[in-house]
């Protein structure tokens, strides 16, 4: 589960010292001010997946369809403003302590799909006996010190 953190990053995530909830792939989300249920969550400029493409408001969504999130109702993408708005079917705070820390899949992601995430390192070589993953040049909070990690 540890590597899986380090291949996928999410909306946002739990700071280790505070435990607040905090943008990382989102440059931040919104509560409508006249109604709870609504939330826009805006994603950062730049983001990639390790495969050099842009990380989308589609990817955004299939990932939130892909979990089944049933307390979902409907989602509206603003490209303008790099943007998906989500409406909730009654206020909850599942989508704070849930949806906004899943790990972020590609659209048209599957099971069987070569591993494609945006996280701070890539899956390089395996073999039965140990397994390597590598720094993601292009990742958007700046290259990881490490060059490899081998497990």
């Amino acid at each position: 589960m540890q590597v899986i953190d380090l291949l996928y990053d999410s909306l946002g995530r739990i700071n280790p010292y505070t435990y607040d909830l905090e943008p990382w792939v989102a440059s931040g989300w919104e509560i409508d001010a006249e109604d709870d249920s609504i939330i826009t969550v805006t994603l950062k400029k730049g983001v990639k997946w390790h495969d050099g493409t842009a990380v989308t408001l589609d990817d955004i969504e299939y990932t939130f369809g892909a979990y089944g999130l049933d307390y979902i109702d409907t989602m509206t993408q603003n490209a303008t403003s790099n943007s998906l708005t989500v409406d909730l079917k009654e206020p909850t705070s599942k989508f704070f302590s849930e949806a906004l820390i899943l790990k972020l899949v590609p659209d048209g992601f599957t099971d069987a799909s070569d591993e494609n995430g945006c996280g701070p390192y890539y899956l390089g070589a395996s073999t039965d006996d140990l397994t390597t993953i590598m720094a993601f040049e292009d990742y958007h909070n700046g290259r990881v010190y490490l060059d490899s990690i081998g497990y």
